[in-house]
C-alpha cells in the first residue's frame, strides 16, 4: 500500500469523482477526511465503504466559498487526525447561461467555490505542512477547461484556468518545503455532473465524437491519477497539469 500512514483531506469526496478518489486513497491505506457540503446518505455510503476496508474516516461539512468555514473545517480536521499529508482540492460547481445573463451572484458562487475556496484551503493546509516541517501533497482538480473555452460555461471555465495557474504558483513557491503542487484536468467523465447526459443517447454520441478515444472516461480513471501523484512515486513531479481526457483537449484544440 502506498499511503499507509498517511492522512489525505478529500473535497467534494461524497460524489462522483470525488468519491473515487476517496475510495481509492483508501484503499492505498490513507485515512480519509471527507468534505460535503451536500448529499448525506452519500456521504454515509462512502464514509461506510472506507471504514469496511479497515480505513478511519470521519466527515467535515463545510461552505468553501467562506474564509471562516474554512478556518473552521482546518481546525476540526487537525484535531480529529493530527496531521494532513495529502490535499485534493476537488469539490467544483458548474452552472450554465450564456455570458450576456450571467450574474454576479452566479459568478461569485462558481469562483467563489472553485476558486477562492481551493486558494484559501491550499494556503491553510500548506502553512500546517510548513510549520510541522513534513511536506506534502496538494492535487487540485480542474478540468480540460482549465485551457479549452466552454460556451455557456464562462464562470466555470474562468475558475478552472485560475486554479490552472494558482497550481504553478504554488508549485514554486512551495518547493523548497517538500511540498508538490499539481492538477489533474478531467474531460467527460461518466457520472457525477454529466449523470443526466448519460441518458441522453445523442448528448452522448455528441461528446464522444470529441473524445479521440471515442468513450467517457470514468471515475476511477481520474481517481488513479491522484493515487500517483499522492504517492512517492511522484516526489520528483510539481507543477503540472495532467489531463485525463481521452485525447479531447487535443482534438478540441486542433480545430
Amino acid at each position: 500500500m502506498r499511503l499507509q500512514n498517511k492522512v489525505a483531506l478529500v473535497t467534494g469526496g461524497n460524489t462522483g469523482i470525488g468519491r473515487a478518489i476517496a475510495l481509492k486513497l483508501a484503499a492505498e491505506g490513507a485515512a480519509i477526511a471527507l468534505h460535503c457540503h451536500s448529499h448525506p446518505e452519500e456521504t454515509r455510503d462512502v464514509i461506510q465503504a472506507i471504514t469496511d476496508m479497515g480505513r478511519r474516516a470521519q466527515v467535515f461539512p463545510a461552505d468553501l466559498s467562506q474564509a471562516e468555514h474554512v478556518a473552521q473545517l482546518v481546525r476540526d480536521v487537525f484535531g480529529a487526525f493530527g496531521q494532513v499529508d495529502i490535499l485534493v482540492n476537488n469539490a467544483g460547481e458548474q452552472q450554465e447561461k450564456p455570458f450576456l445573463k450571467i450574474g454576479l451572484d452566479e459568478w461569485d458562487s462558481v469562483l467563489g467555490i472553485d476558486l477562492r475556496g481551493t486558494f484559501m484551503l491550499s494556503q491553510a493546509i500548506a502553512q500546517r505542512m510548513v510549520q510541522h516541517q513534513s511536506g506534502g501533497r496538494i492535487i487540485n482538480v480542474t478540468s480540460v477547461h482549465e485551457t479549452v473555452p466552454w460556451q455557456g460555461y464562462t464562470p466555470y471555465c474562468v475558475a478552472k484556468a485560475g486554479e490552472g495557474m494558482l497550481t504553478r504558483n504554488m508549485a514554486l513557491e512551495l518547493a523548497p518545503y517538500q511540498i508538490t503542487v499539481n492538477a489533474v484536468a478531467p474531460g467527460a467523465i461518466a457520472g457525477g455532473k454529466n449523470e443526466a447526459l448519460l441518458n441522453d443517447p445523442q448528448a452522448v454520441a455528441r461528446m464522444q465524437a470529441d473524445i479521440p478515444l471515442g468513450r467517457l472516461g470514468q471515475p476511477g480513471e481520474v481517481a488513479g491519477m491522484i493515487v500517483y501523484l499522492a504517492s512517492d512515486e511522484a516526489s520528483y513531479v510539481t507543477g503540472s497539469t495532467f489531463y485525463i481526457d481521452g485525447g479531447m483537449s487535443q482534438q478540441i484544440l486542433d480545430h
